[in-house]
């Protein structure tokens, strides 16, 4: 049984405010930077492989000298042979589009409280100057 002072209200309202509020805005900045990051990290990455999934780019490697519509004579392959080549690029770009705006994402992620931080101490700095 805990002891009578431990059971007073202000004590733990105090600790609430001491530990768990002032300690997840000292935690902030490590989560946000570890277990966030890799959160963050992992969520682009599963982006990226729905995007490759939608898009179909494996279906269309795998058959890229498979005849389309069963015309085996040479210009049935030679026609399928481009057009499947010319879809495969269409498609390989899009994919680099969209890998490329999801690593920038997450560079801002990793970038965003750097300029919080700066955005916070130019302001500062601009009222210091305004009160002088």
């Amino acid at each position: 049984m805990k002891p009578k002072w431990q059971q007073n209200l202000a004590f733990t309202s105090l600790k609430f405010v001491a530990i768990d509020l002032v300690g997840d805005i000292f935690y902030w900045p490590v989560w946000w930077f570890t277990s966030g990051g890799v959160k963050w990290a992992i969520f682009c990455w599963e982006k990226i492989k729905e995007a490759e999934n939608y898009l179909g780019l494996r279906i269309w490697l795998a058959n890229l000298f498979t005849p389309m519509f069963a015309q085996y004579d040479w210009q049935g392959r030679l026609i399928s042979f481009f057009i499947r080549l010319f879809m495969i690029i269409i498609k390989a770009v899009l994919l680099l589009i969209w890998t490329i705006i999801v690593l920038i994402l997450l560079l801002v992620w990793f970038i965003l409280p750097f300029y919080i931080l700066y955005q916070i101490w130019n302001n500062l700095n601009h009222l210091i100057i305004i009160r002088r």
